[in-house]
């Protein structure tokens, strides 16, 4: 009954993985920031908005100023009109030549950083818990040194050769399928691990049983020994 319940809730989460994606998911609550954590000044980055606009809108005046130009045998109203255009131009250069100077005085001058709490009431904001993404990132740490420890235990059972693809083997353990049978009249909990594709592989593996089963450890809030062994007692 206990297995039937922890296959329907294995069967539960590896849907939502598969169809969800439920592991890049993190908490929708929000909460507030910490006070002391330092952002980018709303005002610092509305001046650099300013000066590019800026910039860029005085490069197309140099441009078009630079571009304009008379006949050869201009007339005297076009004369007038190039004199009066240029004349546009250069006021509108002037001007924003000043503002960009201007600007970027004011940037000078602002705070690129400051703290949470120092932010304008408008520009204040939350962020996402986060608690279910740290917990899965836990999940994941132990599991990679898990996987670490047992690439460390193969190793010197491995040629010179062979040493990188200890942790290969490790990963092709935890994906390969494995049967369970808890015995509590014994307090043994059967591990029964599946053969692999080489029996290069499986002799590594058999080191590594070995090896776990000397250390005698108890499934973790049960009194049921845990014991390592291939599905059927033939020798890799």
């Amino acid at each position: 009954m206990h297995m039937d319940c922890r296959k329907s809730q294995e069967n539960f989460f590896r849907y939502g993985r598969q169809e969800y994606n439920i592991d890049a998911l993190s908490s929708y609550e929000k909460t507030n920031v910490d006070e002391t954590v330092k952002v980018v000044n709303p005002k610092y980055r509305q001046l650099e908005k300013e000066i590019r606009s800026a910039a860029g809108k005085l490069g197309r005046k140099h441009l078009k100023r630079k571009e304009m130009s008379l006949r050869d045998t201009p007339s005297e109203k076009d004369i007038k009109r190039y004199e009066a255009r240029q004349g546009e131009l250069t006021k509108e250069i002037e001007e924003l030549t000043d503002t960009v100077q201007r600007k970027k005085e004011q940037k000078k001058n602002t705070a690129k950083h400051i703290t949470v709490k120092e932010l304008p009431e408008k520009f204040k904001f939350k962020m996402f818990h986060g608690g279910r993404k740290k917990f899965i990132d836990i999940i994941k740490m132990i599991a990679y040194r898990a996987e670490t420890a047992i690439a460390n235990i193969m190793k010197p059972h491995l040629s010179k050769h062979d040493k990188d693809t200890a942790r290969n083997i490790a990963k092709n353990i935890f994906q390969t399928s494995a049967d369970i049978y808890p015995d509590p009249k014994n307090k043994i909990l059967a591990v029964k691990l599946h053969y692999l594709d080489t029996h290069k592989k499986d002799r590594v593996i058999k080191k590594l049983i070995e090896f776990l089963n000397e250390t005698e450890c108890c499934f973790p809030g049960t009194d049921l020994k845990i014991s390592y062994d291939f599905v059927s007692n033939k020798n890799p």
